[in-house]
């Protein structure tokens, strides 16, 4: 009797262990639970809104146009995590006029960006004296809000390194 007790706590101290590390291994490698803290990505996420973030996502594909990330930038108190939508990617230029984004290709081809996820009559602009253009080197990428008039972005911080994307955002 004594042995079969044994037996039953220790496979249940294994069972739990083996929870414990896949868990683990599931919330900082494969995938993450967040908030949005502030309205920079109204419409489309609200503050305190739950989202995932997905980090095996960009180890075998490259990130797209358009796509919602997490990246961790610096703050006024350290590091934070912030989400942005992706709009320039490495080797374009982004030029921000006329109350739109402009995107010029690697190749030359400049269009503006249709952005159906911004709320009508939303015009994007810099801040006073900023630039409103920005060159996109080699592993950098240009990430905005949503919400153009309440983020701080690239516009305002400039591209931000691959490095420093943790994975696309995943909206419950």
């Amino acid at each position: 009797m004594l042995e079969k007790r044994k037996r039953y706590i220790n496979s249940l101290a294994l069972i739990i262990i083996q929870i414990t590390v896949i868990t683990f291994v599931m919330r900082f490698f494969i995938i993450e639970p967040g908030s949005v803290d502030g309205p920079s990505m109204e419409p489309t996420f609200n503050d305190s809104e739950i989202f995932l973030v997905n980090k095996l996502t960009y180890m075998h594909s490259p990130l797209r146009r358009f796509d919602v990330v997490q990246a961790v930038v610096n703050g006024n108190n350290g590091k934070i995590d912030i989400i942005k939508r992706v709009v320039g990617l490495p080797g374009e230029i982004v030029t921000v006029e006329k109350g739109k984004i402009f995107v010029e290709t690697a190749s030359g081809e400049k269009f503006p960006l249709d952005e159906p996820y911004l709320k009508y009559g939303t015009l994007t602009k810099v801040r006073y004296g900023a630039p409103n253009k920005f060159y996109i080197s080699a592993n950098y990428y240009f990430l905005v809000g949503d919400n153009r008039g309440q983020s701080i972005d690239s516009r305002d911080t400039g591209p931000v390194h691959r490095k420093q994307i943790n994975g696309k955002v995943i909206q419950l």
